[in-house]
């Protein structure tokens, strides 16, 4: 029986661009993009700001000696943090599951990131638990993250619902007993969830 519904934020509650962080760095750093992508995706280079190793300060003046740029720290956090749009339908479903379940958040994130979305999409703050990458010290799809939501919840596994649109993220979760559900649209979500029987 689920008696939670636990939700990745971005490109799930809220829409992610990271392609707008390449463009701008792209364009106002003049670093190319393959520099960007090979830095941030191959060689992890958020990874520890990520799993909050680093402060927001260290994180910018790591990436800012190792892409040597001379952006100041204002200016490249408004790029970072700029890459975020609104998803009405999430928003409406989600207040339709919260007259029936608590609904918590499970993201990758970081200080920066998590500061600017909740003031810019203040539904993250109408949700009854965030747990973030940068807070528990690991990240997805590592099964300790898992594993921490549920000593902070006392649920069994099988009891919460969660949706991702990483694949890999899903097949962790469904690894140690999660109903866990490939995020594609909120149509389709929403028809998982009433196939499984819960509430709207």
């Amino acid at each position: 029986m689920i008696k939670a519904i636990l939700l990745d934020i971005g490109n799930v509650i809220i829409d992610y661009f990271p392609e707008r962080f390449v463009f701008n760095m792209k364009e106002q750093a003049g670093i190319s993009e393959m520099d960007i992508v090979r830095y941030f995706l191959l060689q992890g280079g958020d990874k520890d700001y990520t799993e909050g190793k680093v402060t927001s300060d260290e994180f910018f003046d790591q990436v800012s000696s190792d892409l040597k740029f001379d952006l100041s720290k204002e200016k490249f956090k408004n790029i970072w943090n700029e890459i975020f749009g609104r998803k009405e339908d999430m928003e409406s479903l989600i207040r339709k599951l919260k007259s029936s379940y608590p609904v918590w958040a499970l993201s990758n994130t970081n200080d920066w990131h998590i500061e600017y979305v909740k003031v810019v999409y203040p539904i993250l703050l109408e949700l009854d638990q965030l747990f973030l990458s940068h807070e528990l010290k690991c990240q997805k799809p590592d099964i300790e993250i898992y594993k921490k939501v549920l000593d902070a919840t006392g649920l069994a596994p099988e009891e919460i619902f969660f949706t991702d649109d990483v694949k890999k993220n899903i097949d962790a979760a469904k690894k140690i007993g999660f109903k866990a559900h490939h995020f594609k649209s909120s149509e389709h979500f929403e028809h998982e969830l009433k196939s499984l029987g819960v509430l709207l």
